[in-house]
């Protein structure tokens, strides 16, 4: 949650497109629900449009994030083809090796396309926040060929 609400890419640099993916759909609405509250405190509800049938966020500096569940082959083929500059995996301890693969998978999503990278030191990011561990592990496009987990 902390890693949506304040990531430096999502302020920073104007229409970028953000992904946050849990497991299951249902996880992902208390998220949504934690992080309205915090972006209308903090831009006002005039300036922040939330499309909820959607599940997109949509920031005044023209920022988007996408919540999206990552549960079965179906969810990843929504995901396929649409350009990001970072998708975060929250809970990815709880997530089956098949969801695993899933994730692995839209690393060709990471395009950074959207200005993040024009003249800047910011890469298009990968990041599966581990529940089991409490840990953080971030991974950038830049390392062509790597298997991420």
């Amino acid at each position: 949650m902390r890693t949506v609400a304040y990531h430096p890419s999502l302020r920073k640099y104007g229409n970028s497109h953000h992904a946050y993916m849990r497991n299951h759909l249902k996880s992902l609405n208390e998220v949504m629900d934690t992080l309205q509250f915090l972006l209308v405190g903090a831009f006002g509800t005039r300036a922040l449009k939330i499309n909820r049938s959607d599940s997109t966020f949509r920031l005044p500096n023209g920022s988007t994030i996408n919540f999206m569940p990552m549960a079965d082959a179906l969810d990843l083929a929504k995901a396929q083809g649409l350009s990001y500059d970072t998708v975060t995996v929250d809970e990815y301890g709880n997530f089956s090796p098949a969801q695993m693969r899933y994730v692995d998978n839209l690393r060709a999503n990471l395009r950074g396309a959207n200005g993040c990278r024009n003249g800047s030191s910011f890469w298009p990011t990968l990041q599966a926040l581990g529940t089991r561990n409490a840990s953080i592990v971030s991974f950038g496009k830049s390392l062509p060929g790597r298997r991420l987990f």
